[in-house]
């Protein structure tokens, strides 16, 4: 059965339990959580079940998640896998963003041909994947009472976001923004972190580090 924008605003997560999945049909459905709302699509690709992410609700409404799941189906039709492409846009749209800074790095090249190398596609990919990743962290933590939240609903939450991280790697990450001053870390047995004031400030595009991505590339 089909979602309803009613059906959307009223879903709530019942009592004892901790999240709430709705479906659309088609793949999509909505996962209500503490946290928030988030529309994701189930597909197979490649014989694995995969996952996409295709925003929060109200920012992204029921027609919006409607018409992406109609791109994402579009490009399984084509024999093309949904998130893959997603991480190339960022790619693309890093590359558009970062245009001007690398004008400087163009002229060195034209200047210097002996000194170019070909570019690694999946070593790019896998930093624009960490970056994107340390954001939505931060984002998580913007987005917790007192800016609080420990590891443990941060590995969960990061996953609603397709990084499915493990508990050393989240480690390695809130290691990095510590160091950035962008959050406090409580080093408990469970690790509790803290967003600082220079975080808000980079949540919310006042201030940009370079190694975290942009939140503007972010859909």
């Amino acid at each position: 059965m089909s979602l309803s924008i009613e059906r959307v605003e009223e879903a709530v997560i019942p009592d004892g339990m901790q999240q709430l999945k709705i479906s659309d049909g088609g793949g999509l459905y909505l996962l209500v959580k503490l946290s928030g709302k988030y529309w994701k699509l189930a597909y197979r690709f490649g014989g694995k079940q995969k996952s996409l992410s295709l925003g929060v609700y109200p920012a992204v409404s029921l027609e919006d998640a409607r018409e992406k799941r109609h791109q994402a189906k579009v490009l399984l039709a084509k024999g093309e896998d949904p998130c893959q492409v997603k991480k190339m846009e960022k790619y693309r749209n890093r590359l558009a963003l970062d245009s001007d800074s690398n004008k400087v790095d163009e002229i060195h090249h034209n200047e210097h041909p002996e000194h170019d190398k070909p570019v690694d596609i999946m070593a790019v990919l896998a930093q624009i994947t960490t970056e994107d990743r340390r954001l939505r962290t931060l984002q998580l933590l913007a987005g917790s009472a007192a800016y609080v939240c420990n590891e443990i609903v941060m590995q969960s939450a990061l996953a609603l976001f397709g990084h499915q991280v493990t508990s050393e790697a989240l480690r390695t990450d809130l290691t990095w923004l510590c160091e950035q001053q962008l959050l406090l870390i409580d080093k408990s047995p469970v690790w509790v972190t803290k967003l600082t004031k220079q975080g808000v400030e980079a949540v919310n595009s006042r201030i940009w580090i370079d190694g975290l991505q942009r939140p503007e590339v972010l859909t």
